[in-house]
This record gives structure tokens, C-alpha cells and sequence, in this order.
């Protein structure tokens, strides 16, 4: 298992990818609370928390031969996680804020995924 963690630009908190081919094993060890499905079925899926310090902490868990489209996907979820943190609305006539993370967290689990190998 490989875990990186990263600041978030601009809206703060934390995002931690987690690398690792044995989900239930990682949610053990990071100690993810209400994973309530069975995540033997998911190819990643992620996790929003809050580390020590009481800052929010997004993780994404991910296999280390996922594909580009599950990691768009999660990323999908981690932007909505941190938007709705910050009370940030979608605006489908300015989304580049939108489209901005979701280019980072995308870049961020690639650059991850490249590292691991």
C-alpha cells in the first residue's frame, strides 16, 4: 500500500491517494470510518474525513492499474466533496473553477499512479 498526501490548492484541506490492490486492508489501516458496501466490487472510491488537526481530509483509494476513466469518475466526487465543504456551487456558465480541481486531482492520482511503478 502506497499513500501520498497532498495539500489542496485554494480550498484547502487535504487530499490522500492511496494506492493499493487490497481495499478492506487499507480501510482497516487508515481506519475509514462508515465504509458500509462492499468495496470488493468498487475499482476506487473515496472517503471524506478529517485528519488530527480537525482539517477535512478527502482519500481516494485506488487499484494500482486503474484506468482514466475511474480516476475521472473519483474526481467527480472528491470536486463535489470539497464544493460542498466550502458552499461553492456547480455553474455551468463559469466552470472553470470546477473544471480547474477536477484537473488537479486527476493530475495528482496519475502523477501517484506513474510514481508507484
Amino acid at each position: 500500500m502506497k499513500v501520498i498526501t497532498k495539500d489542496i490548492p485554494i480550498y484547502f484541506g487535504y487530499l490522500r491517494i492511496v494506492i493499493t490492490k487490497d481495499f478492506k486492508d487499507a480501510v482497516k489501516r487508515l481506519k475509514l470510518n462508515g465504509i458500509d458496501l462492499d468495496i470488493d466490487d468498487y475499482g476506487a472510491f473515496v472517503h471524506r474525513g478529517k485528519r488530527n488537526d480537525d482539517s477535512p481530509l478527502y482519500t481516494v483509494v485506488v487499484q494500482p492499474d486503474i484506468e482514466p476513466d475511474l480516476v475521472a469518475h473519483e474526481a467527480v466526487h472528491l470536486v463535489n466533496a470539497v464544493f460542498l465543504r466550502v458552499n461553492a456551487q456547480l455553474d455551468r456558465h463559469n466552470d472553470e473553477p470546477q473544471a480547474y480541481l477536477t484537473g488537479w486531482f486527476v493530475r495528482e492520482v496519475y502523477k501517484a499512479i506513474k510514481s508507484k511503478n
